[in-house]
């Protein structure tokens, strides 16, 4: 399952790993609808979350094993540096460790694994919206205004669930 093979990856009791994974998921989702407020970080959103593989929701165990797990991690990482500025994301793997009881290093990878899941959600939502006639900039990262961005997390909150971290 899921939560067992990040517990594995970042060396987690499954109790642990849930709380982390608790405390992870809100920050990268609040992080996410800060950067979307912004249109240029609207426009860098979408255009990452529609590059995701959309088949990595499909196969998250095997994304979390066989060899994959450093480059899932890695690309995470880069991905939410990317979004948010090496410094805040330090930041936030600073917080997400002292609320979770992890060295600052653990809660980095754990949300080096966890981003690529969460914007993969996001990717595939995006790619129905188009398919229904939304297009990519009034879809997930909204049109602008705060009244946009729930929407961004019932979708990420969804896929959260679908995958096993909610």
């Amino acid at each position: 399952d899921v939560l067992s093979r990040i517990g594995a990856l970042i060396g987690l009791s499954p109790e642990k790993t849930k709380a982390a994974i608790g405390a992870a998921v809100p920050a990268i989702l609040a992080g996410l609808v800060g950067v979307a407020q912004k249109p240029e970080g609207r426009n860098r959103l979408a255009a990452l979350a529609e590059d995701q593989d959309a088949g990595l929701l499909d196969n998250v165990t095997g994304a979390l094993s066989g060899g994959h797990e450093q480059s899932l991690i890695d690309s995470g990482q880069g991905m939410l540096s990317s979004l948010f500025g090496q410094g805040k994301l330090d930041g936030l793997a600073g917080a997400i460790g002292r609320s979770a009881g992890l060295n600052q290093g653990s809660a980095g990878s754990l949300l080096g694994a966890l981003a690529p899941l969460v914007m993969g959600a996001l990717g595939r939502e995006q790619r129905a919206q188009r398919g229904r006639g939304i297009r990519r900039e009034e879809g997930i990262a909204g049109a602008g205004g705060e009244d946009d961005h729930p929407a961004l997390l019932h979708v990420a909150e969804r896929a959260a669930a679908d995958v096993g971290l909610a």
